[in-house]
């Protein structure tokens, strides 16, 4: 049986390009909040406001940083701090959730043959909990 046979691999590729596209999409996201932490410093420490910003290892870190950043800058009072700190807030609940439910959640495929064997199986992915790893929002 050659890989292009395999049963169930057109639904484990879609699913695939799913979860990369979630990672993408993350990933970009974050890039987008850096560009705006930049934007918080003067025009000549945009660079160096960016290498803080990628010297943290994790984006709940950098999210952090720009809010405590937004506060200083924008004034705790203004809208702008008001709609970031909105934002920022959306970005860890739910969103935060969301995304690693859909990039760390174990799959498993499992063919439906529940029509009887004269039918075609049904290769489907389904959340793998037969060894106990429930991620959230499941």
């Amino acid at each position: 049986m050659t890989e292009k046979d395999w049963h169930g691999k057109e639904i484990k590729d879609e699913h695939a390009k799913a979860i990369g596209r979630i990672a993408y999409a993350w990933n970009e996201l974050h890039e987008h909040l850096s560009e705006i932490f930049g934007l918080l410093f003067a025009r000549e420490d945009y660079g160096l406001a960016l290498t803080a910003w990628h010297a943290l290892a994790t984006d709940a870190g950098q999210r952090d940083m720009l809010k405590a950043v937004a506060k200083v800058k924008l004034g705790s009072d203004s809208k702008a701090y008001h709609e970031l700190k909105w934002a920022l807030k959306k970005i860890k609940e739910p969103l935060d959730k969301q995304r690693n439910t859909g990039v760390h959640l174990p799959l498993m495929i499992f063919t439906d043959m529940s029509q009887g064997p004269a039918s075609p199986a049904i290769p489907q992915i389904l959340p793998n909990m037969l060894f106990g790893n429930a991620r959230p929002g499941i």
